[in-house]
C-alpha cells in the first residue's frame, strides 16, 4: 500500500482559489454613478476612485495621509482665519503652518509651497518633475 499526500486527501474544488461569480450585467456605482460589471470591477473602481476620496471637493488622493494634507490645507475652517501668531519673536500667519511634508515619516512644517518642494527634492530625492501640487489637484476628480 502506497503513502499519500496531504493534497490527494482534498477534493480539486478545493485547491482552487475563491472567486465571487462574474455579472455579465452592469451595476451602477451607489457613488458617481459609474457602470461596473462585477464584483471584482466594483472593488477595482471602488479602491481607484472613492477609497482617498475628498467628500468635500470630490478629489481623488494616491493615499490617506495625502487627503488628510489636502483637507488640512484647504477645508480646514481653523486655517482660514487669517490671523497672526507670535512664534520663536516673529510674527508668523497661522495658515502656513499647516504645510506638512509630503513624506508621512517627515516632522517638518513649511512657510510656503515652494519651500516644501525645496524639501522633498534635497531631502528625500523627490524628482523635480513630481505632481508637487498634488495636495490641490489630487490624482483625479469622481468620473
Amino acid at each position: 500500500m502506497g503513502k499519500r499526500s496531504r493534497e490527494e486527501d482534498y477534493a480539486v474544488e478545493d485547491r482552487l482559489p475563491q472567486t465571487q461569480p462574474s455579472s455579465s450585467s452592469p451595476t451602477q456605482c451607489p457613488y458617481c454613478s459609474t457602470m461596473i460589471y462585477g464584483y471584482v470591477g466594483f472593488q477595482n473602481h471602488f479602491l481607484t476612485f472613492h477609497e482617498y476620496q475628498c467628500l468635500s471637493c470630490d478629489k481623488i488622493f494616491p493615499s490617506r495621509y495625502i487627503l488628510e494634507l489636502h483637507i488640512d490645507e484647504y477645508h480646514n475652517p481653523f486655517s482660514k482665519l487669517h490671523g497672526t501668531k507670535v512664534r520663536e519673536g516673529k510674527e508668523i500667519d497661522e495658515a502656513s503652518i499647516l504645510l506638512r511634508c509630503l513624506c508621512e515619516t517627515c516632522d517638518m512644517t513649511f512657510n510656503s509651497s515652494q519651500l516644501r518642494t525645496d524639501h522633498l527634492i534635497e531631502h528625500h530625492n523627490y524628482p523635480e518633475t513630481f505632481p508637487f501640487n498634488i495636495t490641490s489637484d489630487g490624482i483625479a476628480s469622481t468620473p
